[in-house]
């Protein structure tokens, strides 16, 4: 190659090589950022606060640090698992009862056994009141035979009845109350449920007359409920044993309540 065409291809070469070198951005710093620790503690930070630990080119990973001392929450269906055997669901149920003075409406209240399904009604009345509601924190922890005798925990609504005086009462004698989320009939769906099948099974197909026709529905409805009702909850099991029928042993037998509104069928003994 003659000099003259050799020197021009040098000063090409040579130009190309600054004009790519003047154009190329600088090299990414790969060494991580790090916060310097007299702005703040671990303990100071919130959970949105994020520290940069480490960069590899455009990938930037970050990680969110817990604060120390803040529990991490606790899911509801693990809340009931590890209080389960030991833990309550209260609630109330409305009747339309005719009286004297006409159509008035019973407040009946009952507590619920999660683990057993078992009911016990509490008590029932037109004026669910301060003092009522006192009466009843006193009758669910009586010492002897309280409805909250076994339990430590008991579920409730955030109904306006659960005042702060009902629910320190029930504090003083032990039982952790838990109220249930605004609208979320499901956080206490066992007592739900029982308030779903004594009005659809009983108290919605009976013209209840008087308070005292009210105690004997509810009272024979408890009894089918507990000694003749399986429950699918219980592997289709009773919660208490049921009297034997009396017969031979092969026949059907009916055992009927409320004038055939409940009825239990079992094989005569």
């Amino acid at each position: 190659m003659p000099a003259q065409n050799r020197i021009w291809c040098d000063n090409r070469r040579h130009l190309t090589q600054q004009t790519t070198a003047e154009t190329s951005p600088a090299p990414r710093q790969t060494a991580p950022l790090l916060v310097a620790e007299s702005e703040f503690s671990a303990g100071e930070l919130t959970p949105q606060d994020a520290v940069l630990f480490d960069q590899i080119g455009d990938d930037v990973l970050l990680m969110v640090i817990q604060p120390a001392g803040q529990e991490r929450p606790t899911s509801w269906r693990t809340f009931l698992r590890a209080h389960w055997g030991a833990i309550g669901g209260a609630d109330f149920f409305t009747t339309e009862v005719w009286t004297w003075q006409g159509l008035v409406t019973y407040y009946t209240l009952f507590v619920i056994d999660l683990a057993s399904r078992r009911v016990q009604i509490v008590g029932s009345t037109p004026h669910p009141d301060e003092m009522f509601m006192r009466q009843i924190g006193r009758t669910l922890t009586a010492a002897d035979d309280g409805a909250l005798l076994h339990q430590s925990v008991l579920i409730c609504d955030r109904d306006r009845k659960w005042s702060g005086p009902v629910r320190q009462l029930l504090v003083d004698a032990g039982i952790r109350v838990v109220q249930t989320p605004f609208q979320a009939p499901n956080a206490n769906a066992h007592a739900e449920r029982f308030v779903r099948s004594i009005k659809s099974e009983c108290l919605d197909r009976v013209i209840v007359l008087g308070e005292r026709h009210l105690r004997q529905a509810i009272r024979e409805f408890m009894a089918h409920y507990h000694r003749e009702r399986n429950h699918q909850g219980l592997r289709n099991e009773l919660i208490e044993a049921s009297t034997p029928v009396p017969g031979d042993g092969r026949r059907i037998r009916r055992r009927k309540r409320l004038g055939g509104l409940l009825n239990y069928y079992a094989r005569a003994a």
